[in-house]
């Protein structure tokens, strides 16, 4: 499978996801050491699920790259797929 992005050029993922006040790589960063228990995110697009699913999955599972690049590669991924849901009628995330 070929990746949307590449994490290691940092060209391809804009500055601000590169930052940990980012509430994306807040999310990333706890999905990738503890997993998403507790976070609601809805798609934006239902057609792009299961690209959605593999690439984060992909990047996420990968030993090729270094964590800080998951994290900025995720939390970018996570902005253009996804909406973070705040009510209980959104549909679950589950990985």
């Amino acid at each position: 499978m070929e990746l949307l992005i590449n994490p290691y050029n940092k060209k391809e993922i804009p500055e601000e996801y590169w930052e940990s006040s980012n509430k994306w790589n807040s999310i990333a960063s706890t999905w990738y050491f503890r997993g998403l228990k507790g976070y609601t995110l809805t798609l934006k697009d239902m057609k792009e699920d299961e690209l959605a699913r593999q690439q984060i999955g992909a990047i996420l599972s990968s030993w090729d790259y270094k964590h800080e690049n998951k994290i900025a590669a995720v939390a970018y991924l996570l902005d253009l797929f996804y909406y973070e849901r705040k009510d209980k009628h959104a549909r679950r995330f589950a990985y």
